[in-house]
């Protein structure tokens, strides 16, 4: 079976890879729980971004929602 570099994100925010299958991926490495895997650096990269902007934006909108406290 062919082995190909496989790249992955951590729970941590950080990057592994390993040489693997293409059909299997691991779960965990190194102690870690893996988030995403893909074939190429740019994929991982491109997820964190998402992922970021996704959570500074839905900090935005909870802030948005949370009542003004207002002193009377």
């Amino acid at each position: 079976m062919r082995r190909s570099k496989i790249f992955l994100l951590l729970e941590d925010d950080t990057i592994g890879s390993l040489t693997s299958s293409p059909l299997k991926s691991p779960s965990t490495y190194q102690g870690k729980k893996v988030i995403f895997a893909a074939p190429h650096l740019t994929d991982i990269d491109m997820l964190r971004m998402i992922l970021r902007s996704t959570l500074v934006g839905q900090q935005l909108l909870d802030r948005e929602r949370q009542p003004l406290n207002q002193s009377f």
